[in-house]
């Protein structure tokens, strides 16, 4: 008794040798002679229907000398079948046919190359005095990394081209993004301003692996010829070694240009309050990584090192005597 098989999810790209014995149990049991299992040097096979081929390909294919299937590198994916007979070989009239059926399918295609590019935000820059090296797009600057089938991308990974550069005010120079570095810089000079930048990277060896992003660049203002842009600066390490433990906020002492001094709020990532202070000052009203805002978390443990949100309210007044409500917001990375 011949029985029917069946082989299913053969990968036809790659072929293979020894899919399986027509002979043995293939979801229907074994071949069998006199009610026991049968073995190739008792009967003859042949093959009495072959498989088709697709499109001249070629086509799984069962050895008579052995009962092996094999199916070629290189077969279309699709159902197959075979048709043989076993007959035996001390009574060549004793004889049984079974259907072979192969399924044949494409190899898996490849993962899927992911680049993403994050959009960027830089904030109070003092365009006066300008910043060559105001930071990296490619780096975190409040949107996390850019990255690469999951990975933080490097620049020799890609090629960076700008699409939509920085728009002047008045014809003064602009913000630019480095296409050989993903460097940010910012000229001496720059009128204050919020510029826009939407650049895109595309993965070297995979060109059409592609994402775009914008960058914000925010050039603080100098209010008056005698005025300090007040700038944030946005990582502080409040570890006990002396270096870098507090905040520090430059041009935020009270002076002719915001009288009032300078309101800051500090929430952590979940909006939680953790700092306030209506006056912040540099070396006696500092956030020094503790929390200090009308909040349940406790005031004597040091905050966790991770990304923080800022919130600056303060007055100020211009040239021409003018009195102006500002507010600036952005990011501080606390680092332990």
């Amino acid at each position: 008794m011949a029985q029917d098989d069946k082989f299913i999810d053969i990968d036809g790209a790659n072929g293979n040798a020894n899919a399986g014995n027509v002979l043995n149990n293939n979801g229907n049991g074994n071949d069998t002679l006199n009610g026991t299992n049968v073995t190739i040097d008792q009967v003859n096979l042949t093959v009495t229907t072959p498989a088709t081929s697709i499109g001249g390909a070629p086509v799984p294919a069962i050895s008579t000398a052995t009962g092996q299937i094999s199916v070629p590198v290189g077969t279309p994916a699709g159902t197959y079948t075979i048709v043989y007979s076993i007959c035996e070989k001390l009574n060549p009239t004793n004889c049984d046919s079974g259907t072979v059926t192969i399924t044949v399918t494409a190899p898996a295609p490849p993962p899927t190359l992911v680049i993403i590019a994050q959009d960027d935000k830089f904030i109070d820059i003092d365009g006066a005095n300008g910043n060559a090296n105001a930071g990296n797009v490619l780096n975190n600057n409040g949107n996390g990394n850019d990255t690469l089938n999951g990975t933080n991308v490097t620049i020799d990974q890609v090629n960076l081209t700008v699409t939509t550069p920085a728009a002047t005010i008045g014809g003064a120079p602009v913000p630019v993004i480095s296409t050989s570095t993903g460097q940010v810089s910012i000229p001496a000079g720059t009128t204050a301003g919020t510029y826009t930048i939407v650049y895109s990277i595309c993965e070297k060896l995979n060109p059409t692996n592609c994402d775009s992003a914008t960058v914000i660049i925010e050039v603080a203002t100098v209010l008056g010829a005698e005025c300090q842009a007040i700038v944030v600066h946005n990582a502080f390490t409040p570890n006990g070694d002396g270096t870098n433990e507090k905040l520090v906020i430059d041009g935020v002492a009270p002076n002719d240009c915001h009288p009032s001094g300078v309101a800051v709020e500090i929430y952590n990532r979940w909006g939680v309050l953790v700092f306030e202070t209506d006056r912040y000052n540099n070396d006696t009203n500092a956030f020094e990584g503790y929390s200090k805002g009308r909040t349940t978390i406790s005031k004597s443990d040091g905050l966790p090192t991770g990304t923080y949100f800022y919130i600056l309210n303060y007055k100020s007044v211009d040239s021409n005597g003018n009195v102006q409500v500002k507010k600036q917001d952005g990011f501080i990375y606390l680092s332990r």
